[in-house]
């Protein structure tokens, strides 16, 4: 029972800097596309007030430098490296060695906040925009992305949606999928479930 407590309280505390991390690992990728891509100013601040708006996490890069391909890269690229985190913690669960609850704990952790909290959080924010009042660009990676297609291909912004939402639905899904049947991931709670009933 007290392990249990012990675990809780951590798993509390530590949330927060998860998604600190993510944070900094989410404008990283923005950032590093930007430049790679052809704006080598590129910088991002993990707080920002100007006169229009206060910011947590911003990237700021020369659109007109970048092509339309290099915007519509650099719009995707810090969901991009949060989610290869996400991915990468998972399959390091997957590691047969890994008898070291604490170390599962971390990629647990790891990949549950990268996967769960940067992608619901950016589709609510694409599924809520006017894209037919936005304009581009808005600092809004997914709302970007979307925009940035409707101007090339003319389509429907609830088409858009949609897709976005489709495919969204779909790889949390199996990550959750993948997540549920990891072998280290299911015998993580079990020493603390044991004591709890003991």
């Amino acid at each position: 029972m007290v392990k249990q407590a012990w675990l809780s309280l951590l798993i509390i505390l530590l949330i927060p800097v998860f998604l600190f991390v993510l944070i900094i690992v989410h404008e990283l990728g923005h950032t590093t596309a930007a430049r790679l891509l052809g704006d080598p100013g590129a910088v991002f601040y993990l707080a920002d007030k100007t006169e229009e708006s206060r910011c947590i996490g911003c990237t700021y890069y020369d659109v007109s430098k970048l092509s339309w391909g290099a915007n519509l890269t650099v719009s995707l690229a810090g969901l991009l490296a949060g989610q290869l985190v996400a991915v990468t913690a998972l399959l390091l669960l997957q590691v047969h060695y890994m008898s070291n609850r604490w170390l599962r704990l971390f990629f647990s952790m790891t990949a549950l906040t990268f996967a769960f909290s940067d992608i619901p959080w950016q589709v609510l924010q694409a599924l809520t925009a006017n894209l037919g009042r936005n304009q581009w660009p808005t600092g809004a990676d997914l709302v970007d992305f979307l925009l940035l297609l409707q101007m090339r291909f003319d389509l429907s912004p609830l088409l858009l949606k949609g897709f976005l939402l489709l495919i969204a639905g779909l790889y949390l899904a199996r990550f959750l999928w993948l997540y549920r049947r990891n072998r280290a991931a299911q015998t993580l709670w079990k020493p603390f479930v044991e004591t709890s009933e003991a």
